[in-house]
C-alpha cells in the first residue's frame, strides 16, 4: 500500500486501507499535532499512527492483533517515523492522556450491526482517555446515518 511518501507492508489477516482510512488520513493531515499525545486504537498497519508520528506527535499505537502490531513496528521503521506500538484489547494497555484519540474501527465487518451500538459496545469515545480540550477522530458507517452517534 502506498500513500504519498508512504509505503506500508500489510499483511493479510490485518485490515488494508480503503476509503475510511484516506478519509481520516487527510483529516489527520490537515492537523497541528507537533508536541501533542495522540493515541491510535486499532491502528492495523499504523498508517494513521505513521501521518501523525511525521507530524511530530507523540504517538502511542495498539492494536489486538500481533501480526497488525508487527507489521505497524516494521512499518513505522521504513517510514522513520517514531511511536510507541503496543498489544492491547481497545484501552486494556493503555496508561495516560491523550491530546487526540483516532479509532478506525472495523464497521465494514459489522455491517448488521448499528454503528452506534457497535461504538458503544467497544467503549469509543473513551473520555478517560482525553486531555482538557482533546479530541476523538474516527470513521462512521454511512448506512448508519440515522443513528444518533452517541445520544
Amino acid at each position: 500500500f502506498y500513500y504519498g511518501d508512504i509505503g506500508l507492508e500489510v499483511p493479510e489477516n490485518v485490515y488494508y486501507p480503503q476509503e475510511d482510512s484516506l478519509l481520516l488520513a487527510k483529516s489527520l493531515e490537515k492537523l497541528e499535532r507537533k508536541g501533542k499525545k495522540c493515541l491510535e486504537i486499532g491502528c492495523g498497519s499504523g498508517f494513521l499512527a505513521i501521518i501523525v508520528a511525521r507530524k511530530g506527535a507523540i504517538v502511542t499505537a495498539a492494536d489486538i492483533n500481533k501480526e497488525a502490531v508487527d507489521a505497524a513496528i516494521r512499518n513505522t521503521e521504513m517510514n522513520n517515523a517514531n511511536m510507541n506500538i503496543l498489544k492491547s484489547d481497545l484501552y486494556h494497555k493503555i496508561a495516560g492522556k491523550f491530546d487526540l484519540n483516532v479509532f478506525n474501527p472495523h464497521y465494514l465487518t459489522y455491517a448488521d450491526v448499528a454503528m452506534t451500538e457497535y461504538m458503544r459496545a467497544v467503549g469509543f469515545p473513551y473520555p478517560d482517555a482525553l486531555l482538557p480540550f482533546g479530541a476523538d477522530i474516527f470513521a462512521v458507517n454511512a448506512r448508519d446515518h440515522h443513528s444518533p452517534c452517541f445520544g
